[in-house]
C-alpha cells in the first residue's frame, strides 16, 4: 500500500518523536485495533550473548 504524502507534510520531525499516530492520521494511514486488554508493559525481553 503507498500513499502520496504532501509535500507541506514532513515525516522527520514525527520520527524523531515516535509519533507514528499522528503522521498516519493526516494521511489516513491510521488503523485503530481498539482496546486489546493486555498490558505490553509486563513483557520482558533478555538478549543474551556468548
Amino acid at each position: 500500500l503507498q500513499t502520496p504524502i504532501s509535500e507541506s507534510l514532513e515525516p522527520e520531525p514525527y520520527l524523531r518523536n515516535n509519533d507514528a499516530y499522528h503522521f498516519f492520521e493526516q494521511i489516513d494511514g491510521l488503523i485503530k485495533t481498539g482496546p486489546t486488554h493486555t498490558n505490553v508493559c509486563d513483557i520482558r525481553v533478555a538478549l543474551i550473548g556468548e
